[in-house]
């Protein structure tokens, strides 16, 4: 019987230097106050991943001890990481689990493949050192909030022991350098840097493109996000893509602040390609229509009385022409309303107002789609231009499908762009979208 006591005292010391529990995968391990120095080493005096992932946890807790805490990680599970890489690594980490880290856990084999198969498709050429990294989940809990996780990742091949990889860290360490150059030069408002940075990430672009994406994105962040960029919180570090998250600045109409997510994504030979959507706004001006260079309607605008301004039949159809067809098929009454769809050789146009006899109308225009290079919006954007022409009016339009909006007088308006495959402008479409 004292046998199997003294077995039982015996596992129970060990388990508690170790520094966690001698549990199975997927539960959690934290001892915050054990003894760094009666640590245990295994398989040929390498640490096991629980007691490297310990390490770095304190790590993340204690800027002071960092430099001892590096060197107590035997360099052969090092992998040529250095003291600055380290340090850098961790400054990173630190800015993604904002509150105190409580445990954490090893990922199970389905959530670490799932994770792994998503990096793959972002990085092929890294299929090998991906499929070789165990996932750990670091659990922090900030003041107030619920308890959030973090995820970080060892190199650990089958068989062999748990390192910190050097391709594996200095690969993020670039990406985090790239997003250091990008909210850098948001940060001094200077464009001539950003629009650098964004030249290798889209060298097929013209510069004064470029510079308009630039400003875009300067303005955004000057006006509409309230924290500097060196107080983004990361979401995300890993050798596919870095993940930050802002928050917009607060403002009468929006009570609760709106978070956004900036990635930085790598590529294959240092290229990188840097996320930062900023959804395009209809410009006033091109809510006017005009055909043959006479000005036709503009959508979404209002009278002194607040109402829906009105087009005539006879005014617009004595530029325009003759519609194909108006009768019963294309106008019918909803309640006391007429909507009216008619096909003109340069356009198409919804009305809603009053129609006599199918022999004339009028009403407000809720919808237009113009295909011909004689319309034109009042920026001068029309079919038959380019998509360059598009984006250096609207420089983010490419990211959103060719699809902008605005909110007007009249509602809210939508404008699409058709494209074809050879980036011509086939058609433009402007919709009132508030019913």
């Amino acid at each position: 019987m004292k046998k199997y006591l003294l077995i039982f005292i015996l596992i129970i010391s060990l388990t508690a230097n170790t520094g966690c529990t001698l549990f199975s995968e997927g539960l959690r391990y934290f001892s915050p106050d054990r003894d760094r120095n009666t640590d245990i080493l295994v398989d040929n005096n390498y640490l096991s991943i629980h007691v490297l992932v310990q390490r770095i946890v304190d790590s993340i807790r204690s800027d002071s001890d960092l430099e001892n805490l590096f060197q107590s990680i035997p360099s052969r599970q090092r992998e040529g990481v250095n003291l600055d890489q380290y340090q850098q690594y961790i400054r990173l980490l630190r800015r993604g689990i904002t509150g105190d880290i409580s445990s954490f856990s090893i990922m199970g084999t389905d959530e670490l493949e799932e994770i792994q198969d998503d990096m793959i498709v972002q990085r092929p050429d890294q299929a090998s050192l991906i499929n070789d990294m165990r996932g750990v989940w670091l659990y922090f809990r900030e003041i107030g909030r619920y308890e959030e996780k973090f995820a970080i990742f060892l190199e650990q091949a089958d068989g062999s022991p748990p390192v910190l990889s050097y391709d594996w860290i200095s690969q993020i360490l670039y990406l985090s350098e790239v997003s250091v150059l990008y909210f850098d030069a948001i940060d001094r408002s200077d464009v001539d840097a950003l629009t650098v940075l964004l030249s290798h990430e889209q060298p097929d672009r013209t510069t004064d493109i470029l510079k308009t994406r630039a400003r875009r994105i300067i303005d955004y962040y000057q006006n509409n996000v309230g924290t500097r960029p060196s107080e983004f919180r990361v979401l995300k570090a890993q050798i596919d893509c870095l993940q930050f998250e802002a928050f917009s600045a607060a403002s009468q109409a929006r009570q609760t602040a709106v978070s956004r997510v900036i990635e930085i994504k790598s590529k294959s030979d240092q290229q990188y390609e840097i996320n930062d959507t900023i959804p395009d706004e209809i410009h006033h001006l091109d809510l006017n229509v005009f055909y043959s260079e006479q000005h036709l309607f503009k959508l979404a605008s209002v009278d002194s009385e607040r109402q829906p301004e009105t087009i005539r039949s006879n005014v617009f159809e004595s530029i325009v022409g003759e519609p194909i067809k108006h009768n019963d098929s294309n106008c019918n009454a909803v309640g006391n309303i007429q909507r009216i769809t008619l096909s003109y050789d340069s356009m198409d146009i919804l009305v809603e107002g009053t129609c006599f006899r199918h022999s004339r109308w009028e009403g407000s225009v809720r919808q237009v789609l113009i295909h011909d290079s004689q319309c034109r919006l009042g920026s001068g954007i029309r079919p038959g231009q380019t998509v360059n022409d598009i984006l250096r009016r609207y420089p983010f339009a490419d990211e959103t499908g060719f699809v902008i909006a605005g909110q007007f007088d009249g509602g809210s308006v939508q404008m699409i762009f058709t494209v074809d495959e050879d980036d011509i402008i086939e058609s433009i479409e402007l919709k009132i979208t508030d019913r």
